[in-house]
């Protein structure tokens, strides 16, 4: 499963985590975003309006496979003195506003309690602790949705022949348009 990141993510994973050339070696550099307008006029990709970066970005965004980058930063955590646990479940917490937080867990280490400063609920959609203490609700003011996939046999929007038979359109972006989120 991957995902785009925006500046404001990829500043922290390349600035502050430190993580700038497993970035750049182990997933795709984004060129930010390119918004593509069409109606019933055009025709052809040199006839769409769009909006987008005509240089390369200054903080690129990523495309992160994120199963590779999770275990970057687990294994980054482990190397800081981070106490592993995998596989493990947890099986009890009790929060305790401003105080020491207690979570139980079942490893094939057996039970264990462990006392800690912050909880972090990573249980994904499941979302343990957010239903448990009740702090889910449905966003029915904001109905949206979000749609990403993986496409091959993607034509390159770099691609010499377009710029031959597109010139108007090739220069209208002196940056990369192929590493860029399309967004129509």
């Amino acid at each position: 499963m991957g995902e785009s990141t925006v500046k404001i993510s990829s500043y922290f994973l390349d600035r502050i985590l430190g993580l700038t050339q497993h970035l750049n070696e182990k997933h795709l550099v984004k060129q930010g975003l390119r918004f593509h307008f069409t109606n019933e006029q055009v025709s052809s990709i040199a006839d769409c309006s769009k909006l987008g970066p005509k240089y390369l970005v200054r903080l690129p965004g990523y495309r992160v496979d994120r199963a590779i980058l999770d275990e970057e930063l687990l294994s980054r955590a482990a190397v800081a003195g981070v106490a592993i646990r995998r596989p493990a479940r947890v099986s009890a917490y009790t929060l305790n506003p401003g105080g020491q937080q207690e979570v139980e867990i079942d490893s094939d280490g057996g039970p264990e309690k462990i006392l800690c400063r912050w909880v972090v609920d990573a249980t994904s959609i499941r979302s343990l602790v957010g239903r448990t203490e009740g702090w889910i609700a449905p966003n029915t003011d904001h109905p949206i949705a979000s749609v990403w996939s993986r496409w091959t046999g993607v034509r390159n929007w770099n691609d010499p022949d377009l710029s031959q038979k597109y010139p108007e359109w090739s220069s209208r972006c002196f940056g990369t348009r192929f590493t860029a989120t399309p967004t129509i």
